[in-house]
């Protein structure tokens, strides 16, 4: 009964104000999506060959693509699309204008990449980069954590999102070169119960992957407490 309440109320909802699309406005219909087609026509999507470390497109597959160092602790990192034009703009009304029906759409994306170019019996639970008590307070939620949930439904894997901490805030990482940023989240992150991801095949999630030192600093202290693997993937990349 509360399910089809909640139906009716949805549709009235989109009779009364028509979604449009987050980047140009052009109305939706009684569909509620973040993009219109011609908007999301243009992210630029990864596509396989993927770089053994880094996860950037690779001229051959199990190569590195050369732009990387290598001496990151996760195993592989996978991402949706590249971080520019559309994706940056649809990430940025979903992370700083409270636009949390975003992450539906954002998560479809990512599952579909997944399924395209990974196996579900490669894992055994999914886990959120998490933000620090500051940080989510002052945001009110955290954007991994949304994608998370629906990622962990969708593949049913089990969602250990609660094991992985963040210890103090960071300083913006965005401000920082690559040297300085690998030092900026060193010892941020701990594990809350090591016996839940040990000898765990971990899939973590992240909205952005720019240097990738956040992602190999969780993937540190998961194996660290017992992690078999680790395997990134979030949304988007840098360049």
């Amino acid at each position: 009964m509360l399910l089809m309440l909640t139906s009716i109320l949805r549709a009235s909802s989109a009779l009364l104000f028509p979604p449009a699309c987050e980047i140009c406005s052009v109305p939706l219909g009684l569909q509620r999506q973040a993009l219109c087609q011609s908007c999301e026509s243009k992210i630029r999507v990864l596509q396989a060959p993927f770089c053994v470390s880094c996860g950037r497109n690779c001229l051959a597959e199990n190569k590195t693509c050369g732009n990387c160092a290598g001496d990151f602790y996760f195993d592989r990192v996978f991402a949706y699309a590249y971080y520019e034009g559309v994706m940056r703009e649809i990430l940025h009304h979903y992370k700083f204008n409270e636009k949390k029906y975003v992450a539906e759409y954002l998560s479809e994306k990512m599952i579909s990449f997944f399924k395209a170019h990974l196996k579900v019996n490669d894992f055994d639970a999914v886990l959120a980069v998490p933000l620090d008590p500051f940080g989510h307070n002052k945001r009110g939620f955290n954007q991994s954590a949304l994608l998370t949930r629906r990622i962990s439904k969708a593949l049913s894997l089990e969602d250990r999102s609660y094991v992985l901490r963040r210890k103090r805030p960071l300083s913006p990482q965005f401000l920082m070169n690559k040297s300085e940023r690998k030092e900026n989240v060193r010892g941020q992150f701990w594990i809350a119960a090591p016996e839940s991801v040990r000898k765990a095949r971990c899939l973590v999630v992240d909205d952005i992957l720019t240097t990738g030192e956040t992602l190999s600093e969780c993937a540190r202290v998961l194996k660290e407490a017992g992690a078999i693997s680790v395997t990134g993937l979030t949304a988007s990349r840098g360049l």
